[in-house]
């Protein structure tokens, strides 16, 4: 069996590379050794702030900050129901976490309306359902 290589990670682009890459006495690989100092530096400046900032946010930490910078514009402007077309304060849409800011698209008031008239009405509770959302609409869109 052939002996595993050695390997250092490279200071200036942050790559694990083989140990015989690497200068007598240097820190940086031979590819970042033919770059001039500035942009050595430049380098591994970008390379360790980007590294730095993506492990210290996980997946789902990247996922909260984008639904919670959502949410803050919702806050100022409203959220639209898909049912009636009212703009709504985010406090009253269910929580949806699919979602990309983790509302339900209807409001909770017609939601409760839905499944009133869709669970009580018999036959053709759809088509009541459908009727009650056109009026709705019709009342909050400006014509």
């Amino acid at each position: 069996m052939s002996k595993p290589v050695p390997t250092t990670i490279c200071l200036a682009c942050n790559r694990a590379i083989p140990s015989q890459e690497y200068a007598r006495n240097s820190v940086i690989c031979h590819f970042c050794a033919m770059l001039s100092p500035n942009e050595v530096a430049i380098l591994a400046v970008r390379t360790h702030e980007s590294l730095n900032r993506y492990l210290q946010q996980s997946v789902t930490g990247r996922k909260d900050a984008k639904r919670s910078a959502k949410l803050a514009q919702l806050e100022l402007t409203g959220k639209r129901c898909t049912h009636c077309h009212a703009r709504k304060a985010p406090a009253e849409f269910n929580k949806c976490a699919p979602m990309a800011d983790g509302l339900q698209p209807g409001c909770r008031s017609c939601n409760r309306v839905q499944y009133t008239i869709l669970r009580n009405t018999p036959a053709g509770g759809l088509k009541q359902w459908h009727i009650f959302r056109d009026a709705l609409r019709a009342q909050n869109d400006p014509k």
